[in-house]
């Protein structure tokens, strides 16, 4: 009996590491599985949704926050999107700056001539939290985009928006 527990232990332990491949029918170890899935990802594997802010369906979305109140402005300093997506920018002001207007403004877009003004744009956390910002599916991947973003009477930050995906 004891000789006949180990191998079944064995067994159970090496099946556990593996995984089944539907696609070809082949087990591959788990590392190797998720190599492979990984690389069967395309780029877009966000989830693509309808936006309503861009008026069609985009591939998918950037998140990132902005924090301002009494003598203080705080920021991602780079964002990673992707073409044809949504960039998404929540407003998070201190109690009392609710009503503060907040504006983005681009400065510059490398490769030169590459179009920036989707980026230019005033909003208050008490009319909407979010910014939301639609990036042109012609933008070139590997764009970078430098952009104000400003509160009056407090400041304005510099961050870069780079296109990778």
């Amino acid at each position: 009996m004891k000789k006949i527990i180990f191998p079944l232990v064995c067994t159970t332990v090496l099946t556990a590491c593996a995984t089944y491949d539907t696609t070809d029918g082949s087990y591959r170890t788990t590392k190797a599985a998720h190599e492979a899935k990984l690389a069967s990802h395309s780029v877009t594997h966000k989830i693509a949704f309808y936006s309503v802010e861009c008026e069609k369906e985009v591939r998918g979305g950037s998140d990132e926050k902005f924090w301002y109140g009494d003598s203080s402005l705080r920021a991602k300093p780079k964002s990673n999107v992707g073409q044809d997506t949504e960039y998404r920018i929540e407003l998070k002001p201190s109690s009392g700056y609710e009503h503060s207007v907040v504006t983005t403004t681009c400065v510059s877009a490398t490769p030169i001539g590459t179009d920036c003004t989707w980026l230019n744009k005033s909003q208050q956390e008490s009319v909407s939290k979010y910014m939301i910002f639609c990036v042109p599916d012609d933008v070139p991947i590997g764009a970078s985009f430098k952009y104000d973003i400003s509160v009056p009477t407090i400041g304005t930050l510099d961050p870069r928006i780079d296109v990778t995906w």
